[in-house]
């Protein structure tokens, strides 16, 4: 009998380790979910303790709106253990719920839990939707604001705030990189007779977790205005001032910089070794010995060159990739020729290169009073260009200074983000206004997102 019951004993643990791997029950694979809300009302934790390796992701929908309206996290894999998910871009006050689907198959999932979201803080930007035209889009468009509290936000195409982060300072410039869901911001003043210089750098996650934060000065950008950016390898780029004395004084010119997170110096460029000796009279160099030509934007190609647009001299300048060398000035003193009509006048703001060679800008235009987004196409070795479209504002809308367009090319719209107006304005390629979202406060740029997957 004991020889018996240990053949059967063997048997039973010859079959269950012939079972296939993974239960198909969530019980199987997790033994826990755990809801925390966090200090930011519109993010909602969820963590969940896996006993099982899986891939997973978490389905969440407003409840009024039923489960087929739901919303999938990215899928993840685990090992097994605690993990957490930061439920994001959630409207404030509404009722959610989610569940948790683990498996191969994602065929498994967790009871439904539910939350609601709190109130907006006090203090956070509110958005108005002036012109209301269908555009389409669907996604986010991400303002901040140039006042004490310095809020970043994203409201949906109707306006409506789904995600906040104060900074305690003046956002000068922020940009986001929705590849790595992370946020990169320059905030506050570094000088009040300057108030372009920047007193600090911090990088963000979308969860708010602070990655770094820098005080402007040795070891990292002394002197960074108008332009931060997160490269494709984790690197940040700024426009910077640069010093150069002269017979005239000591001169503040314009480069760019790219660093390491970890404060070194990857490359640098500077605006001097074109300009020479600053005698040419549309510098009026004894003038701007604090302000030369005013650099407000950089930007790379696909090709590795760089862009840059001049606010004082009204130029976009292409700038090779390695040897630094100007290849070509676009503007009335630069030396391309434009056919078909005038170079604008007046600002010139956020060089974005569509290709190489194709590159839009806004265009200030306060000579004239209105602004406009123009696409340069230029023949590098002819140095001759075209505006290959430009859709003008009216004056209600325009900005004198500052400002931003970013081309939405498969949804055949323009954004213009102008900051004096305080105005974010979409329009179709021909330039008739679909949409504005108005704003209180002043922001340097506006950009929109089609979608973020986290």
């Amino acid at each position: 009998m004991r020889g018996a019951r240990l053949l059967v004993i063997a048997s039973l643990i010859a079959m269950a380790s012939c079972k296939p791997a993974g239960p198909a029950g969530f019980a199987g694979y997790a033994d826990a979910v755990t809801l925390s809300p966090t200090e930011n009302t519109l993010r909602y934790a969820v963590d969940v303790t896996f006993t099982a390796p899986c891939n997973w992701r978490i389905l969440y929908w407003k409840k009024a709106d039923g489960r087929a309206s739901g919303q999938w996290t990215a899928a993840r894999h685990t090992d097994g253990g605690k993990e957490r998910v930061v439920l994001k871009f959630l409207y404030p006050e509404t009722e959610y719920e989610f569940t948790v689907v683990p498996g191969a198959d994602f065929s498994a999932e967790s009871e439904v839990m539910g939350f609601k979201t709190g109130a907006l803080p006090v203090d956070c930007p509110v958005y108005t939707v002036e012109k209301d035209g269908e555009t389409g889009l669907k996604g986010y468009l991400m303002q901040w604001e140039a006042s004490p509290s310095g809020y970043v936000t994203f409201c949906d195409i109707d306006g409506k705030v789904v995600w906040y982060e104060a900074f305690g300072e003046e956002i000068r410039v922020a940009w986001c990189d929705p590849a790595m869901n992370r946020l990169a911001v320059l905030t506050g003043f570094q000088d009040q007779e300057m108030q372009r210089l920047c007193a600090h750098t911090v990088v963000t996650d979308l969860d708010g977790n602070r990655i770094l934060y820098w005080t402007s000065g040795k070891g990292n950008i002394e002197y960074p205005h108008h332009e931060i950016k997160i490269l494709e390898d984790g690197n940040l780029l700024f426009v910077n001032n640069v010093l150069r004395d002269f017979p005239i004084g000591t001169v503040w010119g314009d480069g760019f910089t790219v660093i390491s997170p970890e404060g070194n110096n990857v490359k640098e460029w500077d605006c001097f070794g074109e300009l020479g000796d600053l005698s040419a009279p549309y510098l009026k160099a004894e003038k701007r010995l604090t302000d030369l030509v005013h650099a407000n934007s950089v930007a790379q190609d696909s090709e590795g060159n760089w862009y840059m647009t001049f606010n004082a001299i009204s130029e976009l300048w292409k700038i090779d990739g390695k040897t630094g060398d100007v290849i070509y000035r676009v503007g009335v003193n630069g030396n391309v020729t434009l056919s078909g009509g005038d170079f604008p006048q007046g600002g010139l703001h956020a060089a974005t290169p569509l290709s190489p060679d194709r590159v839009l800008c806004y265009a200030n235009g306060r000579n004239i009073k209105r602004s406009s987004a123009v696409i340069y196409k230029v023949d590098a070795s002819a140095k001759t260009a075209v505006c290959e479209l430009t859709i003008p504002l009216p004056e209600e809308y325009s900005s004198t200074d500052r400002s931003n367009a970013q081309l939405l090319e498969d949804e055949g719209i323009m954004l213009l983000s102008s900051t004096t107006s305080r105005k974010a304005v979409f329009t179709d390629l021909e330039g008739n206004i679909l949409r504005v979202i108005g704003r209180e406060a002043i922001s340097y740029r506006a950009y929109w997102f089609n979608t973020f997957e986290y």
